[in-house]
């Protein structure tokens, strides 16, 4: 668990507080939202929560960015397929 702490505030470090509000924020928003309508599964959250953390990561030029867009992509790639939308998954 303290591994898990020390690379959260490595990852932090040189955020402004309201930056992290508004990432805190935009996956709160996207987990009520999804919830409260009755929509995706538990993937589509998990993969829609990696694409925020994604993009907000690779714009602060973070390395853990690629972690969780590979974790998107494989998610995304999965719904895109079972959903038979081949050419969304093939884009992924």
């Amino acid at each position: 668990m303290e591994a898990v702490a020390g690379f959260v505030k490595s990852e932090l470090r040189d955020w402004k507080t309201s930056e992290v509000c508004w990432m805190g924020a935009a996956i709160l928003t996207v987990v009520v939202i999804t919830i409260h309508q009755g929509g995706d599964s538990l993937i589509g959250i998990i993969s829609a929560v990696t694409g925020i953390l994604y993009t907000l990561l690779s714009g602060k030029g973070k390395a853990s960015c690629y972690l969780f867009g590979v974790v998107n992509t494989i998610l995304y790639g999965y719904i895109a397929f079972s959903s038979r939308i081949y050419g969304d998954m093939l884009l992924n």
